[in-house]
């Protein structure tokens, strides 16, 4: 038996590159009026590079958490762990830019 589905994508704003992450990011935040900013990265690169490292620095007080416990699929368990992670650091950015 067939199963239907559907995936709808979000828009995507814009897309770096060529220039270091922790820069970009730290940028972004700063284009956007960001404030409070949690990020959501792969557990692998923050367990076997600096570069998350490097983005928390560029970041400064502004970094507020992070969250790199994402299993593959994005289960909605681990989705609502990192919603939760993310409310009691009170993050007001989210994918997309800040809280409108």
């Amino acid at each position: 038996m067939t199963q239907a589905g559907q995936v709808v994508f979000s828009k995507m704003e814009e897309v770096v590159w060529g220039k270091p992450a922790a820069d970009t990011v730290a940028a972004l935040a700063q284009k956007r009026g960001a404030e409070r900013v949690f990020l959501m990265v792969s557990g692998t690169l923050n367990r076997t590079t600096d570069e998350i490292d490097k983005l928390r620095l560029a970041l400064g007080n502004k970094c507020v958490g992070t969250f790199d416990k994402m299993p593959p699929h994005t289960p909605r368990s681990a989705v609502i762990a990192a919603a939760e992670q993310a409310r009691a650091a009170r993050s007001k950015c989210r994918s997309g830019g800040p809280r409108r």
